[in-house]
């Protein structure tokens, strides 16, 4: 909780995940995750800036500073070397239908069928 009384806050659904802040007096929600589209649950706030850990499709889990008023980013983890982004795939969510079984039994491992 910032020193105001707003909330930094993660929310959306599992596979678009937002970060965001809070005013619990007047329930306004602004979006401050900017590219982001996963947000790990954990967030801290301290000094008008959130402390959360963030990636995109093109970007592995980083840590990263955002400001509470303007949305500034900051990374702060080490960089990580990433290939030429024109040559990763394009992200697609896909839905998955009528698979209720998953079956773990493999010849020599003495797996079992889960239902």
């Amino acid at each position: 909780m910032a020193e105001d009384g707003r909330l930094a806050v993660v929310y959306g659904t599992a596979d678009h995940r937002r970060l965001g802040v809070l005013d619990p007096g007047t329930g306004e929600l602004r979006e401050i995750g900017g590219a982001a589209t996963h947000w790990s649950s954990t967030v801290s706030v301290a000094g008008g800036r959130v402390a959360a850990v963030g990636a995109t499709p093109y970007t592995p889990l980083e840590v990263t500073l955002t400001g509470l008023d303007d949305g500034a980013h900051e990374v702060v983890s080490a960089r990580k070397a990433l290939p030429d982004r024109d040559l990763l795939p394009s992200p697609e969510t896909v839905t998955v239908e009528g698979c209720t079984r998953t079956c773990t039994r493999r010849p020599g491992c003495g797996g079992r069928d889960r239902t």
